[in-house]
């Protein structure tokens, strides 16, 4: 089954195998003595330039209806927006040198020309690494194996939130390490490395719920972002059976202590290696993360 988010890494393969087919033959042409050598493989790799000119801005069209249907789990952006900035830049670069290429091509090509397709080249070769290697096979953007990206690692390495989608991304990545390293162990087999390095992510998910019960306030901030001239969001009750109405900041405050004890138990667990335990209260932390998201975040 076809679906529109999968397009786009179907057709990047195509510019990625002929970039470097153009750039190899302009590359033999501008050594080659002979000039009717040279304008066999100057038009080889005119040729070549000319498809994957046509494959790229293909591939861009599909990875910017790609970009906006995908929901971005936070802690992403800033390698959606490299990956997305690359993969324009790279489709208009060889699409400008393509028509340069056409409007010339019955002259040979020189070593400037050369330079420039091998630095377009080295642009789409890291915009496809970012692609493929960061969001598909690490994050699992698109996958549904992958949960579309929900289940992925983190991204960043353990720091201070920049805000509070930071710390949801950052809090998000932490917890799906530790849930995949115990579900890794029940599989295979529990190993000291494997414990230590579900202790890392919980000491990391620890900091980060620390952080949000410190500023609780960044809710609002990004809510009166997205929320501009609606007001202040609607106050809603606590999960769990409480009938008194509660500010939102005050739950994510509450919410935050849970988590942090969540977090520490969570350590405790892989520092002792207790597997049972480990798994057990990754399965209450994502439990808290339902309850939390169910109160304040998809309220009415």
């Amino acid at each position: 089954m076809v679906r529109l988010v999968t397009v786009h890494p179907a057709l990047v393969h195509l510019p990625i195998g002929l970039a470097p087919i153009a750039a190899l033959a302009y590359l033999v042409a501008v050594t080659r003595r002979s000039r009717l050598r040279a304008a066999r493989w100057t038009f080889a790799g005119d040729f070549a330039l000319v498809a994957a000119a046509l494959f790229a801005l293909a591939a861009a069209a599909f990875g910017l209806v790609s970009s906006d249907l995908l929901d971005w789990s936070g802690g992403l952006d800033r390698w959606r927006w490299i990956h997305l900035g690359g993969g324009v830049a790279a489709a208009a670069l060889l699409a400008s040198l393509a028509v340069l290429r056409l409007a010339r091509r019955r002259r040979p090509v020189g070593r400037g020309f050369l330079a420039a397709s091998l630095g377009t080249l080295a642009v789409l070769l890291f915009t496809g690494w970012v692609g493929g290697e960061v969001l598909v096979y690490y994050a699992g953007m698109a996958v549904r194996g992958g949960a579309l990206g929900t289940l992925s690692p983190p991204l960043e390495k353990p720091g201070t939130p920049s805000g509070f989608k930071d710390a949801m991304g950052r809090m998000r990545g932490e917890l799906s390490a530790v849930t995949a390293e115990a579900q890794r162990m029940v599989v295979e087999h529990p190993r000291d490395a494997t414990f230590n390095a579900a202790a890392g992510h919980a000491a990391a998910l620890e900091q980060v719920a620390d952080w949000l019960g410190e500023h609780p306030e960044s809710f609002e901030k990004i809510e009166r972002k997205h929320e501009r001239g609606r007001g202040r969001p609607p106050e809603v009750a606590l999960v769990g059976g409480h009938d008194e109405a509660t500010d939102p900041e005050v739950e994510i405050a509450n919410y935050a202590v849970i988590l942090g004890d969540g977090a520490r138990e969570l350590l405790a667990a892989a520092r002792s290696h207790d597997l049972m335990g480990l798994s057990l209260a990754a399965g209450r932390l994502r439990a808290g993360c339902a309850g939390c998201h169910e109160s304040v975040r998809w309220r009415p």
